[in-house]
């Protein structure tokens, strides 16, 4: 299957104050506001009348939020292998982990198809899984551009080299699709010297 990229230009009334601005996504959120007796309903459209596909605990951390609905009173993520929406209001953003790509998170987890592949990165190097085995290589090189004018929030740009072929990679915030699930994603891969592209994850 082919993969599908799509790059999205939102803008979240919810936020519209004059000296506010919207959150940058994809990021970690955890559940709050819920009795510990209760569960937050995952639901197929930003509704409180759609259909309930699952539920969160209580308690749950480390819910990717990839999008909120354009009223800003929904929040997109996924689970089981399909993408759903819950109520904002029960969600509170995580503490930030601060490190060179910029992202509040231990890994960013990027795959593509066609052929198949899969990256972990953290903030010291890249382990790169393609079908002809897994190896692991140290980033040169990483910068960050929380605002910019073409990119847009959350882009990243990190180098590396595999086997003297110097690499430049590219996390692009945008909705992904991987075009092989129900799944949406908020960044997406792009590199410069294998072709490679991919949606990503934050874990």
């Amino acid at each position: 299957m082919r993969l599908v990229l799509m790059l999205t230009l939102m803008i979240w009334p919810f936020w519209a104050a004059a000296d506010a601005e919207p959150p940058v996504l994809p990021a970690l959120y955890e559940v709050v506001g819920v009795a510990p007796d209760d569960q937050l309903n995952i639901r197929t459209a930003p509704d409180a009348g759609s259909d309930i596909i699952g539920a969160l605990a209580f308690d749950r951390t480390a819910v990717e939020v990839i999008a909120f609905s354009t009223a800003g009173g929904w929040a997109l993520f996924n689970h089981a292998e399909r993408s759903g929406w819950v109520a904002a209001r029960f969600l509170q953003r995580s503490a930030t982990i601060p490190g060179p790509l910029g992202f509040s998170t231990r890994n960013l987890t990027c795959y593509g198809n066609e052929p198949f592949w899969s990256m972990q990165i953290t903030d010291t190097d890249v382990k790169l899984s393609t079908t002809e085995g897994t190896a692991i290589y140290p980033i040169t090189e990483a910068y960050f551009a929380r605002e910019q004018r073409f990119f847009g929030t959350n882009t990243a740009f990190f180098d590396w080299v595999v086997n003297t072929v110097p690499v430049r990679s590219h996390i692009l915030p945008g909705i992904c699709y991987d075009g092989m699930s129900d799944q949406a994603f908020g960044l997406h891969y792009i590199d410069d010297a294998f072709g490679h592209k991919g949606c990503c994850s934050l874990y």
